[in-house]
């Protein structure tokens, strides 16, 4: 919700088991989704991955 008030670009990373309403909530917002890992641990450091790779700021909820 913040990056669509800063009118920014995010890509959220979610695991394969999270429930379709709230991947789909989250798509609502405006976000990229991008399911990866089985656990909340695998979709963690693939996003810390995915991040580096690309050139993006990594922001996790703990952070906020």
């Amino acid at each position: 919700m913040t990056c669509q008030k800063l009118r920014l670009q995010s890509s959220i990373v979610m695991p394969l088991t999270t429930p379709t309403i709230k991947v789909n909530a989250v798509k609502k917002l405006g976000s990229k989704v991008i399911l990866s890992g089985d656990t909340y641990d695998e979709a963690y450091n693939f996003a810390i991955k995915y991040a580096k790779e690309n050139n993006y700021n990594f922001v996790t909820h703990m952070m906020i």
